[in-house]
């Protein structure tokens, strides 16, 4: 567990460690690895952010990681992730969320009523259907697990 903490600190350490060039936050993903699981590992080969936002696809979707959330200041429409053949895309941010819960016992007793796992579609950046992401209660996002925290 300690090992595992430690390599999510340095994974987060390293995103930070961004390299700012005119208008434009690059970082090379295929450095961090956040673990095995299909809903841990965020690695797209690399993504931009444009003026500080993430890019739009031909529908109008923001794409990008969880990670670089942290830098724009909310979630991108399709969020990366790795399909269950290994195959990188994106899931959406509204297949992964859950309804706002007044206590956490509200929140104990709705996640009693939710299948363990369940299949959700994997697309590419522009949104077309290209795979499958196995969604388990232990493969959480990351920002997923902040938001359970506080």
């Amino acid at each position: 567990m300690k090992k595992r903490v430690l390599s999510l600190m340095l994974a987060t350490v390293m995103c930070m460690a961004l390299a700012v060039t005119a208008n434009a936050v690059e970082y090379d993903s295929s450095m961090v690895n956040l673990g095995e699981r299909a809903g841990s590992v965020l690695s797209v080969e690399q993504t931009s952010l444009i003026n500080g936002n993430f890019p739009k696809n031909v529908r109008g979707e923001t794409y990008g990681t969880a990670l670089m959330a942290e830098v724009v200041g909310e979630m991108p429409d399709l969020q990366a992730a790795i399909g269950t053949d290994g195959q990188e895309g994106y899931v959406r941010t509204s297949d992964l969320s859950h309804p706002k819960f007044e206590t956490p016992q509200d929140a104990l007793e709705w996640q009693k009523t939710q299948p363990d796992s369940y299949y959700i579609p994997l697309y590419d950046f522009q949104g077309n259907e290209i795979g499958s992401f196995l969604r388990e209660r232990n493969n959480l996002t990351i920002a997923e697990m902040e938001a359970m925290k506080g």
